[in-house]
């Protein structure tokens, strides 16, 4: 029986009780950020088997955070300590631009109409693209069967402004390595 707003929390799925207004619909923007961020980070610990692992948070909104349940600091201070990709997209006159601005630290995006809404998510798509290329695996089958060795590894990309290269160097020790090496 729902008689007093007590009673709300017994029937999360009541939209009113005795009068009372159970569920509230406020626009809960920082405690999405938290929320969004906690089921990533939990999610690359269930994922602990996967050598390289990368997130990305897409926050979307055309308005600003009204609930109060949690403070703006707090969400910017989630994000920022986050190893997660946070972007945002501010849609609309109403959207918190500047707040949005803060908490897309890895791109902030504003639309105020639906092509540039579109614009914007083509954006960030390319954007996750592009982390999600950036990651090479090397594998190495060594023909030592014993004692320490060292193994360098150059790499040379040619890009438009000249060449990026790199340098690998690390030693391994080959004690019980055997033939037949499965890459």
């Amino acid at each position: 029986q729902c008689t007093t707003n007590r009673d709300c929390p017994r029937d999360v799925n009541a939209g009113t009780c005795a009068g009372w207004r159970c569920v509230d619909e406020s626009t809960d923007l920082n405690g999405a950020v938290l929320s969004g961020l906690s089921m990533l980070d939990e999610a690359n610990a269930r994922a602990s088997g996967v050598p390289y692992r990368d997130s990305a948070l897409v926050l979307f909104t055309d308005g600003a955070d009204q609930a109060g349940r949690v403070s703006s600091g707090k969400a910017l201070q989630a994000v920022r300590g986050s190893a997660s990709h946070v972007f945002t997209v501010a849609f609309g006159p109403e959207a918190d631009q500047q707040t949005l601005g803060l908490l897309g630290k890895s791109g902030a995006f504003q639309a105020k109409d639906s092509a540039q809404l579109l614009t914007a998510f083509d954006r960030i798509a390319n954007s996750v693209r592009a982390l999600a290329n950036r990651y090479y695996q090397l594998e190495y089958c060594s023909p030592k069967r014993g004692g320490t060795h060292t193994l360098t590894v150059r790499l040379k990309i040619p890009t438009p402004l000249g060449n990026q290269e790199g340098t690998l160097t690390r030693a391994f020790d080959a004690t019980g390595f055997t033939s037949g090496c499965e890459l």
